[in-house]
């Protein structure tokens, strides 16, 4: 029997589940960020938006993405325009386990 899916999902490795060094609000912002990664593990959404979608403030987003790259579960990329203006950050999720976390 093979299952179909009718809407996107997103897939969490084990390891980040069940955690016991991840806070409630570092996995789920990285579930967050991980819902929007593409292909190549990167995503760049908002801190407004990662906010929005983990159902906490941007100033917790902005932290709590600080502790999840100080724990080498994502890697960020301050991007800025040939301006010199900041747009908004690149993500490259980590998978713990897998050889670089």
């Amino acid at each position: 029997m093979k299952i179909k899916y009718t809407t996107p999902f997103t897939q969490i490795a084990n390891i980040v589940i069940q955690s016991k060094k991840l806070s409630v609000y570092e996995k789920m912002i990285y579930i967050v960020l991980c819902s929007h990664a593409n292909q190549n593990r990167g995503c760049f959404p908002s801190y407004k938006t990662i906010a929005a979608e983990c159902g906490c403030s941007e100033r917790k987003a902005i932290a709590t993405v600080k502790m999840l790259e100080e724990k080498n579960y994502v890697k960020v990329k301050r991007r800025k325009t040939q301006e010199g203006n900041y747009r908004s950050n690149l993500y490259e999720m980590v998978i713990p386990g897998a050889g670089d976390a």
